[in-house]
C-alpha cells in the first residue's frame, strides 16, 4: 500500500475546523458538533487513497495547482496534492451556504 497519501493541513484550515466545531457547540449542542468534526476528519482520511478522484474547483485551479474538493454534508473541504511529497495539503473547510466568491478569493491569495 506504498499508494498512498499523507495529509496535512494549513494553519488556516486547522482554524476553520476549529471555528465550525465553536460554532455548533455553541449554536446547537456539544453531540452536533463531535459528529461534525468526526464526520469531516472521515471524509479527509477517505483522500489518502484516491485524492484525485474528487472534483476540481476549476475557478482557482491553472496548470500549477489544482485544487480539488470533497463534499461532507453541508462542508466543502479543498485541498490540493503534492505529488513529489505523496501529501493531501487540505487548505480550505468551509459551509456550502457561505458566499462561494469569498472561497475563491482565499483560494487565489494564498
Amino acid at each position: 500500500m506504498s499508494d498512498l497519501y499523507d495529509i496535512e493541513f494549513t494553519p488556516f484550515a486547522e482554524s476553520q475546523i476549529d471555528d465550525i466545531v465553536f460554532y455548533l457547540e455553541n449554536n446547537a449542542s456539544k453531540s452536533v458538533a463531535d459528529k461534525v468534526k468526526r464526520g469531516i476528519f472521515d471524509a479527509i482520511e477517505g483522500l489518502i487513497e484516491m485524492p484525485h478522484a474528487h472534483t476540481r474547483v476549476r475557478s482557482v485551479s491553472d496548470t500549477e495547482l489544482t485544487y480539488r474538493r470533497v463534499l461532507k454534508w453541508s462542508y466543502i473541504i479543498v485541498f490540493h496534492i503534492d505529488e513529489e511529497m505523496k501529501t493531501v495539503v487540505i487548505v480550505d473547510v468551509s459551509h456550502s451556504r457561505q458566499d462561494p466568491q469569498k472561497l475563491i478569493d482565499r483560494l487565489l491569495d494564498l
